[in-house]
């Protein structure tokens, strides 16, 4: 059984080109779905590690070590097609030195506007380690201010 970050070995990229030469009407979820089956990639809970897997086999093609199929569709996350708008919003990049006591008091303030929601993009896709894509269903955009 594969547990979390299995090393993935010559023996097992052979296995991923053997199972997409055996089934090439598969699309890539039925791949990975059944490349868990076979080696026992699952969950404490024994729910398969699906997107795990697909994740796997995504970066395996990226590096050209295995031919995968066509996607059927577009990924929405950077670049990808739905993928939200971000129009860069200039601002300032200063360096804050102080402790947080000596910015108090601070309050949460509620992003509603169009320029408050671009601002907040922008500072998500240049300061978080993931970046901006999208939001998915209920969210509330935030910020934190001085008086």
């Amino acid at each position: 059984m594969i547990h979390n970050k299995p090393e993935i070995t010559d023996n097992h990229i052979e296995q991923i080109r053997q199972l997409i030469a055996d089934n090439p009407d598969w699309n890539r979820t039925r791949l990975s779905k059944e490349l868990c089956m076979v080696w026992g990639w699952q969950s404490p809970a024994n729910q398969i590690k699906d997107i795990s897997a697909r994740n796997l086999l995504r970066a395996l093609d990226r590096k050209g070590l295995i031919s995968l199929p066509a996607a059927l569709w577009t990924p929405r996350g950077p670049g990808g097609k739905g993928a939200d708008k971000i129009r860069h919003v200039e601002h300032d990049t200063s360096p804050i030195n102080a402790s947080l006591p000596e910015l108090a008091p601070l309050y949460i303030e509620i992003v509603s506007s169009e320029q408050g929601i671009d601002l907040f993009k922008t500072y998500i896709q240049t300061y978080h380690y993931l970046g901006y894509s999208r939001v998915i269903g209920e969210n509330m955009k935030y910020k934190f201010v001085t008086l």
